[in-house]
Parts: structure tokens; sequence; C-alpha cells
């Protein structure tokens, strides 16, 4: 079954939103690694423990993240780091 961009970013969106509302107000950071990985799970692929950030998932995780900071959703100490964002906080 072929990616679905549309529900990759729902799946994004849920596990970015999730990390950040369980740990509020603490900023957090979001690995693009973990929401990838959250993305092939949610989407039946098991991961086989290699990891190539190049995927479609893991750009789905970047550029998602990249949307909610954009959008104003987080705020980011560090918006643009390649593995992961840190200092992320729901707006309000």
């Amino acid at each position: 079954m072929p990616m679905n961009n549309i529900v990759a970013f729902n799946i994004a969106v849920a596990e970015i939103f999730g990390q950040c509302y369980r740990e509020f107000p603490i900023r957090v950071t979001i690995s693009k690694m973990d929401v990838g990985i959250g993305i092939k799970e949610a989407m039946g692929d098991d991961p086989d423990g290699y990891f190539d950030l190049s995927e479609i998932e893991y750009q789905i995780a970047e550029e998602a993240m990249e949307w909610l900071i954009q959008a104003g959703y987080l705020w980011c100490k560090n918006p643009g780091r390649p593995i992961s964002f840190e200092g992320v906080t729901l707006t309000p």
C-alpha cells in the first residue's frame, strides 16, 4: 500500500502534540527519528532497526514539525535542526 502523506502527516502531528501535551509546560526534545518510527508503526511498517533518515516517513516528520512551528502551534528554541527539535512547547 503506498504512503498516504496526509495520513502520515496526521500521525506525525498526533505524535508531536502528544509528546508536548504529556510534558506541558516543560519544553521537550522532539526527535525526527522517533516521530518517523511512529508513522511507520501506525502505517503497519515494522522498523527493521536500520534507519535511513531520507525515507519518506522521516521527511514527513521533519516537515510536519516545521509546519507546526511556522503555523504558530509550537514554540521551538532551535527550529531547523537536522535530527531533533529542542525546547519545544505548545503555544497558547
